[in-house]
């Protein structure tokens, strides 16, 4: 991870850089904008780079995204500053989960993902061509720039070791982190980390003491174990059990033709000396299937009425365990006003073969093993295959087999089994 984010900082560079061979004087006067860091004059001055034309339009994109990278915080001076600021004392380990955290924390940042819809232009909305083979046969020279933003590991690519090389863009990463907090609503930035890295977590987190997130602990229970009909899971994983569960009816066209099950989910606490911790699930039983269920995403810390508006005088403590349904989770909805369904928002990003790249790259970055071997030990242990067996129809594990392509697909139970393993 930290090696990625190294080669993102000198993408970020190029793209701030002077970019423009015919400048005038509102061109020096961008460009000293960004350089001072006032992205909202350059921002104001460009609008949407309508006013211009052909090579003018091109170089306007790719200041518009500086300066929304910029309000983002994800310029050149504002990491390395923040970068700088990190203890030099620290271990190794410790100053690289600190340096993930900054970054992590500014992928939810609208900015950013406005920067990148301007870069996505210059390769007319087709990040697929920010690879090696197309940059130096195919990209102008713009797209070249635009790419090493939108895919700084390309920068990687390009040199001799491309040993740790990615194929994900930062686009498909922040769509991770999406995901992730579509599993786990209540994830931090911080959390997020702690998940990949390892790390022990603060009590307030783990109230059964088995460093494990309470958070995650109730998604995981929502799709395994309220879902098939019980309500309470005790083993050497903690006490897990359902507050109250009930039936919920929205009336948002997207939701009213859903049968909807919502629980309280409990972490207890009690035999670890710490406090219990709560969460809410709603899970999408209309189509049931025992082995087989998902969770529609709930956003963290606000309820909503039937009609899923959010209710900005009421707070979680006012779900009531009765058949009240003025007071209710908010369901995250998508750009076509669908609930997002978490299996569905699995499948479609950690089935893609760039995105399953990166990962098991960043994750494995010592061995000699080639780049499709490193792939295919991912996915063995993502779906628990065992090593030895080869991936196949008969061979899926926690996965499924996808026959029209011949290709093994990951959803939701292996996902959410695999985040709450110990790594």
């Amino acid at each position: 991870m930290r090696f990625f984010f190294t080669i993102l900082l000198f993408a970020l560079l190029l793209l701030t850089g002077c970019n423009n061979t015919k400048e005038n004087k509102k061109d020096y006067d961008t460009q000293a904008a960004l350089d001072s860091g006032d992205f909202d004059k350059v921002i104001n001055t460009l609008g949407d780079c309508s006013q211009f034309g052909g090579h003018k339009q091109n170089n306007c994109y790719l200041d518009i995204s500086a300066a929304y990278f910029g309000k983002a915080g994800f310029d050149v001076l504002s990491l390395a500053k923040e970068f700088t600021a990190i203890d030099d004392s620290l271990a190794d380990d410790i100053k690289s989960k600190e340096f993930n955290k900054i970054i992590f924390s500014k992928l939810d940042d609208e900015n950013l993902k406005i920067g990148l819809t301007y870069l996505n232009i210059l390769v007319g909305d087709d990040t697929s061509i920010c690879n090696e083979k197309d940059y130096n046969t195919k990209l102008t020279k713009i797209q070249k720039q635009a790419c090493l933003s939108i895919n700084p590991m390309l920068i990687s690519s390009l040199s001799d070791d491309d040993k740790n090389a990615g194929a994900a863009s930062l686009e498909d990463i922040i769509k991770f982190k999406d995901v992730i907090k579509d599993a786990v609503p209540e994830l931090e930035s911080e959390d997020i980390v702690s998940i990949i890295d390892g790390d022990n977590l603060e009590q307030s987190k783990d109230a059964n003491n088995n460093d494990k997130l309470d958070s995650l602990e109730a998604t995981n229970f929502a799709l395994k174990v309220f879902a098939n009909g019980n309500t309470t899971y005790k083993g050497s994983d903690g006490n897990v059990s359902s507050d109250f569960n009930r039936t919920i009816t929205y009336a948002h066209t997207s939701l009213n033709t859903k049968t909807l099950k919502m629980t309280k989910i409990k972490i207890d606490g009690s035999g670890a000396g710490r406090t219990d911790n709560f969460f809410y699930r709603v899970v999408d039983t209309t189509t049931y299937n025992p082995d087989y269920n998902t969770t529609l995403t709930t956003l963290s810390d606000v309820v909503c009425d039937r009609n899923n508006d959010k209710l900005p005088n009421n707070s979680l403590n006012d779900i009531t365990d009765t058949s009240n349904n003025t007071v209710l989770p908010c369901i995250k909805l998508n750009e076509d006003g669908n609930a997002t369904n978490l299996n569905d928002s699995v499948v479609n990003l950690l089935n893609d073969d760039d995105m399953l790249k990166t990962i098991a790259l960043s994750k494995d970055s010592e061995s000699d093993d080639t780049d499709d071997e490193k792939v295919i030990k991912f996915k063995k242990e993502m779906c628990e295959i065992d090593n030895a067996n080869a991936i196949d129809d008969t061979n899926t594990g926690k996965c499924e087999w996808d026959v029209a392509n011949s290709k093994l697909i990951i959803n939701q139970d292996a996902f959410i089994d695999y985040m709450n393993k110990d790594k």
